[in-house]
């Protein structure tokens, strides 16, 4: 009998402690639509609304040794700044780019694409490199299969 107290009790303190959560979910949306309150990029999960938080875009690109031949991704993802650079100047637009890769935001891209535009130096190099490793396999297979 006395687990079954328990359990009661908690079940009653889960019920107050979701309500209080719905009614700030719906004091913040209150606050967002009447413009009080800034929007930003990242969403945040709250008993089925969401909030947006302010997010770092320092922290959207990063580099890791051993990743990508530590060339700059997107944060946590594997997916190389080279690589949306590639696809933007194929003629795709970010929103086209996020669509072909359902796990990056539009933040992501963008991110992506401003640091192409702060370091296009750097990233065009990386295209280049990239372009003659793969000219110079090319070669050297065409080489092997006529001897």
């Amino acid at each position: 009998m006395e687990w079954q107290m328990d359990r009661q009790r908690c079940w009653s303190a889960w019920q107050d402690r979701a309500a209080s959560q719905v009614l700030r979910c719906e004091w913040l949306n209150n606050r967002i639509r009447s413009g009080v309150l800034q929007i930003s990029v990242r969403p945040i999960l709250l008993t089925g609304a969401i909030v947006e938080t302010p997010v770092d875009i320092g922290t959207l690109i990063e580099r890791t040794p051993g990743i990508r031949g530590g060339r700059p991704c997107i944060a946590g993802t594997g997916v190389s700044v080279m690589r949306i650079v590639g696809w933007y100047n194929l003629g795709l637009t970010p929103e086209e780019i996020a669509a072909d890769y359902p796990h990056l935001s539009l933040a992501q891209v963008h991110a992506a694409l401003a640091y192409y535009h702060a370091n296009r130096t750097e990233i065009d190099d990386d295209v280049a490199a990239e372009n003659a490793s793969y000219e110079a396999l090319e070669l050297q297979y065409e080489t092997s299969r006529t001897s």
